[in-house]
């Protein structure tokens, strides 16, 4: 059986879960799926508790993300989103 060397700070097979954007883990520390903007999305058939970033990226609906799931680097929390609002 072949084993690879586990490298701190690198992402790998474990860290993957279906329907993410990136590596599970690979956001800011402390944060969650559940903390970020991404996490659901409108489309024609209704509401999808997936991954809105993997939907731009993929151009297909995933399937949902968990809510306590590590984020991932394309994490945008509710911050970035009042930050927006003060622009308009």
């Amino acid at each position: 059986m072949l084993r690879m060397t586990k490298i701190k700070g690198v992402p790998d097979r474990a860290n993957i879960k279906p329907g993410m954007a990136h590596y599970e883990g690979s956001g800011p520390t402390g944060r969650t799926c559940g903390d970020c903007q991404h996490r659901g999305y409108m489309v024609e058939e209704g509401r999808r508790y997936g991954c809105a970033m993997f939907y731009k990226l993929t151009g297909k609906s995933g399937p949902a993300v968990g809510r306590y799931w590590r984020a991932c680097k394309y994490f945008l929390g509710t911050e970035h989103a009042e930050t927006d609002a003060r622009r308009d």
